[in-house]
């Protein structure tokens, strides 16, 4: 039963890493599309707050994901 028991926490901790990853991957490439349509505009329209705004949260972003070592 113990053993079922840890094959469950795997599965449901994996499946939980698996949809984190996509997610920062997913982030990771709208911020680099939000910076090459940033790059195309002209710059009158990068000087304006907004498109200022966006530009700051498309900057390049790195996260660490950090799993902690199953028990056995």
């Amino acid at each position: 039963m113990v053993e079922v028991s840890s094959r469950q926490k795997h599965i449901q901790y994996s499946s939980r890493t698996r949809a984190m990853t996509d997610h920062a991957m997913r982030m990771q490439k709208m911020r680099q599309a939000l910076q090459r349509t940033i790059e195309k505009l002209p710059k009158s329209a990068k000087e304006d707050p907004e498109f200022r705004a966006i530009a700051d949260m498309a900057r390049h972003c790195s996260c660490n994901l950090v799993c902690p070592r199953a028990s056995d």
